[in-house]
């Protein structure tokens, strides 16, 4: 299996910054995103970090909406 890279956007590097994007210890070339950590950061957690102002929590917020549409099953 060949090798790929991927290159993160701005978003994944602020996610990254945030601690719920980090690199495998055991593999340089994989990442994992921590699920937990985005849905149940607050808001006041997240805007503790450096570079994480209210634009980029909308950011961040709009990405958990849509990873639950992803993942879950809504029902209305």
């Amino acid at each position: 299996m060949s090798k790929k890279c991927y290159h993160m956007n701005g978003d994944g590097f602020r996610l990254k910054r945030v601690d719920i994007i980090e690199y495998c210890p055991y593999d340089s070339n994989k990442m994992t995103i921590d699920v937990k950590r985005l849905f149940e950061m607050t808001d006041e957690e997240l805007m503790s970090y450096c570079n994480v102002g209210p634009k980029y929590l909308a950011k961040i917020n709009a990405i958990r909406e849509e990873l639950k549409k992803l993942l879950f099953e809504v029902k209305s």
